[in-house]
């Protein structure tokens, strides 16, 4: 076995090792809150779907590419216009890849909250999560030395057996979430406040982290986070700043920035045929790491988003300004450009 086997067969392992510091992540964070805080689950809308594809570090191999869809709902009885508490339920989806190895992992996660109505303007929830994962790795497809004959030939067997090629692993979580504004018209009127907030803690001592190691675990990771919207009164414009923050092991992220969103069109109160329609643009900062710039259009009930990350750390030298790549597209109910009532299914 030549150099070149030795040095995988000593990267692999420490490939468990290597995500044990951070998982998946996103830049469009308040748009895919569920991945990060099982207790927001439904705590801004009756009914929400996100789909958020990124793809990241073109320039430095293979890349990663990180797929998430989420879909969560509030449970409410229809009967009952003063209802003060109320259940909701959701699930995710994720799909991670990188490398050339292509390792990739799965996971499906079932979530569930109760959303406790504390006044006329503000919620308080907290929630749990639940799911399974499976992680694997394409090793067949590595160059092997024993396939070099002066060149690369695919033809000749690489003699290397490999007995680690896949794991699956179990995991929880939890998070609370309040939420300020319910029953004011953002949107619309333009002239609401609404505050969001929250806390969650993921990976309690269940996930399994290694292809080698049954007792190695993924380091638990913590997130905090709080946003603001502000709509100036008699103008279109609405404010939007926002702070994140993730510790996970010895990593960190410290992310904020503001967004600012602007009114195109307004909802017809008459015929119904004309659809609003709002335009947002936001840049952000992940600290000592990059500079983030997106882009959402909403129109009804409707969002599509787009977002780019570029790279100010060292890692510039290697990714040559290029970062991550997401597109969004979501779904809620109620219409948010509409009056919003407390007791909305």
């Amino acid at each position: 076995m030549r150099l070149r086997n030795y040095i995988v067969f000593l990267v692999i392992p420490m490939i468990g090792l290597v995500s044990y510091s951070q998982d998946a992540n996103f830049s469009m964070k308040s748009a895919n809150l569920l991945y990060f805080n099982p207790g927001s689950c439904a705590s801004t809308s009756d009914v929400k779907a996100t789909f958020i594809h990124r793809d990241q570090w073109r320039a430095v191999g293979a890349p990663y590419k990180t797929s998430t869809l989420a879909v969560e709902g509030k449970i409410a009885d229809k009967k009952n216009r003063y209802q003060k508490f109320f259940p909701a339920v959701g699930m995710y989806f994720i799909n991670d890849k990188f490398g050339i190895s292509d390792v990739t992992t799965n996971q499906l996660n079932a979530v569930f909250s109760g959303i406790l109505q504390t006044s006329d303007m503000g919620s308080f929830s907290a929630g749990i999560t639940g799911g399974y994962g499976n992680r694997s790795s394409g090793l067949k497809s590595l160059t092997w030395g024993n396939q070099y004959d002066g060149a690369y030939n695919s033809s000749i067997p690489s003699g290397e057996v490999f007995t680690f090629t896949r794991y699956s692993y179990f995991d929880v979580g939890a998070g609370i979430h309040y939420h300020y504004g319910l029953d004011e018209s953002y949107m619309r009127s333009n002239n609401g406040i609404q505050f969001d907030a929250g806390y969650s803690v993921f990976h309690l001592g269940v996930a399994r982290n290694s292809f080698v190691y049954d007792t190695l675990r993924t380091g638990i990771r913590q997130t905090a986070y709080a946003s603001l919207e502000f709509g100036f009164e008699r103008t279109k414009m609405t404010v939007i700043p926002e702070l994140f923050y993730q510790r996970q092991s010895k990593f960190q992220e410290f992310q904020f920035g503001t967004g600012l969103r602007y009114l195109l069109t307004e909802e017809s109160k008459h015929t119904g045929f004309i659809s609003a329609m709002a335009v947002q643009g936001g840049i952000y900062h992940r600290w000592a790491d990059a500079l983030i710039f997106n882009f959402k259009l909403f129109y009804a009930n409707y969002t599509v988003g787009l977002s780019y990350d570029i790279n100010v750390s060292n890692l510039r030298k290697v990714s040559n300004y290029r970062g991550g790549f997401e597109v969004y597209l979501g779904f809620q109910a109620p219409n948010p450009f509409t009056k919003v009532t407390r007791s909305r299914i």
